[in-house]
């Protein structure tokens, strides 16, 4: 009888351990075809769409593209996933978009193609549409436990057999800074960052816009009654101390950005200066909230930096920077 128990016991435990050795963050995986995209049919509309194809052709040759959900504090969430098509391990960039609500979704246009051509340079992308956007489940929590949603991003690296997790950097562009400042706030994780345009002082960035303060009452909890203390721990130029001393930071950020001041970089890399945190500061005369749609140059720096610090030097020696004409 105590034998039959001992045996039962044992299947039991056996059985417990398969399921849960087999269960992840990553819930689904689909790749998909770029050319039958929305995107894909307008610009193949253009006159100019020869040019346009030629200068996309050798990106999505060398790159997968997937729809993936994933799971983040029981919430299903929708995100991008794009690899190399070459086999072995790769460096990987977890990229924070910006923009709210249904303006900040990622799109399959535009967003697809720059992450694609860090792909096609060698790295893994991949990209959460945070809870409450583009299809995932919750509610949209900006700057708060939505970071758990970019967090849980590299549990979701780790179940990919093409990703090396001990390379990991991170890219967040306008809002997508603001989630990168607090990210790196939270997990040593993260050995190169780039944060473009982004937002690390909520209080001096509602003063720019009348506007902004409604939707800090839409979207961050709490905000009526605890204004002061929800936007201080969403704003990075007062715990600067706190972010990661060994992630390397590169800011960037254009003189005549009309949506997110340049003081928002301008005062991020006093207060990182201040703290001894090490990283570079690209400040463009001209340009606008976007570096990457209008720059090369843009390009060029931000795959350098990752290049620098994420790959190694034999992968460095093969790399080409080869970019979008």
């Amino acid at each position: 009888m105590i034998l039959k128990v001992i045996i039962i016991g044992m299947s039991f435990l056996f059985l417990f351990n398969i399921i849960f050795a087999q269960g992840g963050k990553l819930l689904s995986k689909k790749e998909f075809d770029y050319k039958k995209t929305e995107y894909y049919k307008r610009i193949s509309e253009k006159k100019d769409f020869a040019k346009l194809e030629k200068t996309k052709t050798w990106i999505f040759d060398r790159v997968k593209t997937y729809l993936i959900s994933y799971s983040s504090d029981s919430l299903q969430i929708n995100g991008l996933l794009i690899t190399p098509v070459n086999e072995g391990k790769h460096p990987c960039i977890i990229f924070n978009k910006g923009g709210t609500g249904s303006s900040g979704n990622l799109s399959m246009g535009g967003s697809l193609l720059k992450l694609a051509y860090f792909s096609a340079n060698g790295y893994v992308v991949i990209s959460t549409q945070f809870r409450g956007q583009g299809g995932s489940e919750g509610r949209e929590d900006l700057g708060g436990n939505e970071i758990d949603d970019v967090i849980s991003l590299v549990d979701v690296l780790g179940e990919l057999e093409c990703a090396d997790t001990s390379r990991i950097g991170m890219f967040g562009w306008s809002r997508g800074g603001m989630t990168t400042y607090i990210t790196l706030r939270r997990t040593n994780m993260i050995k190169a960052a780039v944060i473009g345009a982004g937002i690390s002082n909520l209080f001096t960035f509602a003063e720019s816009d009348p506007r902004v303060e409604a939707l800090y009452a839409k979207l961050i909890p709490g905000y009526k009654t605890n204004r002061k203390k929800v936007l201080t721990e969403r704003s990075a130029v007062f715990w600067a101390e706190e972010i990661c001393k060994t992630t390397q930071i590169l800011l960037m950020h254009y003189r005549n950005d009309t949506i997110v001041d340049p003081e928002q970089s301008l005062e991020m890399a006093n207060e990182l200066y201040r703290v001894n945190q090490p990283f570079r500061f690209m400040f463009y005369e001209e340009g606008g909230h976007n570096i990457l749609s209008k720059s090369k140059e843009g390009l060029i720096m931000v795959l350098g930096w990752f290049d620098r610090f994420l790959k190694t030097p034999e992968e460095r020696r093969k790399s080409k920077l080869e970019t979008i004409d």
